[in-house]
């Protein structure tokens, strides 16, 4: 908010309907426990989850938090993505990104994993 920036919740209440969005995983904590990062544990990982209509039409969304650990993607946070994409695949319904991540957490690991399920996407 100092910057102006939206936060990734807000974006997300910003785009869908009206109190249509249900978040999925919220409780999520990275697996780090390098860098100090066993010291800091932080609900949802840096990214939230969930689906929700726009129009009336249901979507899935994923937004990244660059205020918790520069949105960086590590491996409980690839998970959240890969299981909303998944999901969204299955029901065969829109998934959206909301990026505003630092890229890699590569200490952690979980890159490869969304990179993945990217693929069978193609």
């Amino acid at each position: 908010h100092k910057k102006g920036k939206l936060t990734a919740r807000e974006r997300i209440e910003l785009l869908v309907d009206y109190e249509s969005f249900i978040e999925i995983g919220s409780f999520v904590k990275h697996h780090s426990d390098k860098f100090g990062l066993e010291k800091k544990k932080f609900l949802g990982d840096g990214v939230i989850t969930g689906y929700g209509t726009i129009d009336g039409r249901k979507v899935f969304i994923y937004s990244q938090d660059f205020t918790i650990l520069g949105g960086t993607i590590g491996k409980a946070h690839a998970q959240k993505i890969s299981k909303i994409m998944d999901l969204a695949l299955k029901m065969g319904r829109p998934i959206i990104g909301i990026i505003d991540s630092g890229g890699a957490r590569i200490q952690e690991g979980g890159f490869w994993a969304t990179l993945g399920i990217l693929t069978p996407l193609q």
